[in-house]
């Protein structure tokens, strides 16, 4: 990571270097907003380009982002498009030409790993805390209904994926297939309990979410990103180290990979 710029209205910029050549900038920023200080991670690209979030399915966008309101924010009951609309304004966009995941994880805790074989690139970037509302799926039980799109809890484990090389759709949705199979092995490895049923291992929190970014010739269009692939078997490592760098950052959980923001 480079120096910190100093931008104007309380504001600063952490440049982030991307092994990518579609992403023309990456960046932590830093606002006040309210009195309080907001964060995001901010990854622009050259063009708008497909990507698939767990939050709002397939967009078009310029841009996405992992954005860490202040805690007083979470009181309030948001919607996904309130928070988004906030998120944009705090970054001077307009919210049709970017994709948020949102967290209360401190940003500047994000972790980052890549793999990479010839022209080949994965790119991860994740933020993580499991010490409030880890889970077991398909064993816990939860109070929260969605009802007339109120937006109440938003995500814990936020994983982005960027790849170097063009995906089809199906693709892109088969990797949020790999990046949750490889988040849950960590929690399995790190032994993190249920929060609801202690003795249990959970395999995630309840409000985890992905972003899927990929870009490249459409005539080397990768089709699928199963685990006999190398796509697939990159997202799964570069996904892997960085949740395990992510939670010893925020929570202390493991030893520290070596992984370095």
């Amino acid at each position: 990571m480079e120096g910190v710029v100093e931008v104007a209205d309380q504001r600063s910029v952490t440049p982030v270097h991307s092994p990518l050549a579609y992403v023309k900038k990456a960046a932590i920023h830093r606002c006040m907003v309210e009195e309080n200080l907001q964060k995001a991670f901010l990854v622009e690209f050259g063009e708008p380009l497909d990507v698939l979030t767990t939050l709002e399915g397939f967009r078009r966008v310029k841009a996405v982002g992992n954005v860490c309101f202040h805690h007083s924010l979470w009181e309030r009951e948001w919607t996904i498009e309130s928070l988004s609309r906030r998120a944009a304004q705090m970054l001077d966009l307009s919210p049709d030409e970017v994709a948020f995941l949102f967290t209360g994880v401190d940003i500047d805790n994000t972790a980052f790993f890549t793999r990479s074989f010839e022209d080949l690139v994965v790119w991860v970037a994740s933020t993580a805390g499991a010490l409030r509302n880890a889970m077991r799926a398909g064993v816990d039980e939860e109070p929260y209904l969605q009802r007339g799109g109120r937006w109440v809890q938003v995500g814990t484990v936020n994983i982005l994926v960027f790849v170097g090389g063009a995906m089809t759709h199906g693709a892109m949705a088969n990797a949020v297939i790999q990046l949750t199979e490889a988040k849950t092995g960590v929690f399995e490895e790190l032994r993190i309990d249920s929060s609801y049923t202690p003795g249990l291992q959970a395999t995630g929190t309840g409000t985890d979410n992905a972003i899927v970014v990929a870009h490249g010739p459409r005539e080397n269009t990768f089709t699928t990103a199963g685990g006999h692939t190398k796509l697939g078997e990159f997202i799964g490592k570069a996904v892997r180290e960085a949740v395990f760098e992510a939670l010893y950052k925020q929570n202390g959980l493991g030893p520290p990979r070596g992984n370095s923001l």
